[in-house]
């Protein structure tokens, strides 16, 4: 909502600063006590909910930096400076449009200007009783849940599960662990690309699209998981596994995403909040089922339990997901005022360079 409202450049940025100040401050709150360094945590969660930070490098660096002299303060202080010194260049080089940017060129300004137009309209009251009426909204938040689930199972639990049944040291460990975001990062390459294609090309309707690739990146880390628990203590291929589930979890941000674009494009921020707000509740959830589980009889088969758990609440999410769904604008999105306003115009065509062509073809043929 503050995006929506304020911009992405400010949000950003603060989140970054405050996130990256507490992540220095992290080895004196837990100095100082339990309760001090749960409040820094929280306050880390709040600013970092509009972000998606660089889980690549930090999990595949933590390992070494735990094994200096330093040992694991060196880490907060590390990921936090660098956040600090990233705030700077991000103030003077970022803009929230081509019209505040300072070093945009003027033909490019001008060409995006006059080519594309926003949809989302600025500062509109959320509709939130048609917003929670919506089948299609809370077909998002199970399948995020759900998604979720196993993302916190990876970044959190994965660790552990490194450190006690396949005993690698904390050095491999870090390494290990960062292998399904090293895949994910290919991945979102790759689907990004793949989901413009597939559009482009008209193989499939945006539904079906949506349906197809958010089935990849939630029941293919389902099968890895599964398939982890039938493999026993072969290392190689729990980490192929492991791999491959990271490579198709990252499907899911070529379209969910997406998805809730399509569905409420003026209150997009507002919708991402929303239902993250609801799937963040999995990185509650997790530590503690898989500490019920694992703590007291850390073995492969309470683990391989775990796996199976997860695996199942993928598979019914996506099914929900699935049923429920959809990719058509839902009429709460536009004010009535602006509804009745887009009945008078002909055409409703957003793109003012598709509207000049489109003039122009109708002038040709009039002659014609």
């Amino acid at each position: 909502m503050l995006a929506d409202y304020f911009g992405g450049k400010i949000v950003f940025a603060v989140g970054i600063f405050v996130s990256s100040l507490l992540s220095i401050l992290t080895p004196a709150s837990a100095w100082a006590g339990d309760y001090v360094l749960f409040a820094n945590r929280v306050a880390q969660g709040l600013v970092q909910e509009w972000m998606y930070g660089g889980m690549v490098i930090s999990m595949a660096a933590t390992g070494a930096l735990c094994a200096t002299s330093v040992r694991w303060p060196l880490t907060f202080y590390v990921f936090g400076g660098v956040g600090l010194l990233w705030c700077l260049p991000w103030w003077l080089l970022a803009a929230d449009s081509p019209a505040l940017h300072r070093n945009i060129d003027p033909a490019e300004r001008r060409y995006i200007e006059a080519t594309i137009q926003s949809s989302a309209k600025q500062k509109l009251p959320v509709p939130w009783r048609s917003l929670l009426s919506t089948p299609a909204i809370w077909a998002l938040v199970v399948y995020l849940m759900a998604s979720d689930i196993t993302l916190y199972l990876l970044l959190s639990s994965l660790p552990l599960y490194i450190a006690d049944i396949l005993h690698f040291d904390v050095e491999s460990n870090g390494i290990l662990s960062s292998v399904p975001q090293i895949t994910g990062a290919v991945g979102n390459l790759l689907f990004g690309w793949l989901v413009d294609f597939i559009y482009r090309k008209g193989y499939v309707s945006k539904i079906s699209g949506f349906r197809i690739i958010n089935g990849i990146g939630l029941l293919g880390p389902a099968v890895a998981l599964v398939v982890v628990a039938l493999v026993g203590c072969d290392s190689a291929a729990i980490v192929a596994l492991l791999a491959f589930g990271g490579f198709c979890m990252a499907a899911h941000c070529s379209a969910f995403y997406m998805n809730m674009q399509a569905i409420a494009p003026n209150f997009a921020g507002t919708l991402v909040g929303f239902v993250n707000t609801f799937a963040n509740i999995s990185g509650i959830i997790v530590p503690y089922v898989v500490g019920a589980v694992t703590n007291e009889n850390p073995t492969r088969a309470s683990w391989n339990l775990v796996f199976y758990m997860t695996a199942a609440v993928a598979a019914a999410g996506y099914v929900l997901y699935a049923v429920f769904t959809t990719a058509e604008e839902q009429p709460w999105n536009v004010p009535s005022t602006e509804n009745e306003a887009t009945a008078k115009n002909d055409k409703g065509v957003v793109n003012t360079a598709f509207d000049a062509d489109d003039s122009l073809f109708n002038s040709r043929r009039s002659r014609l």
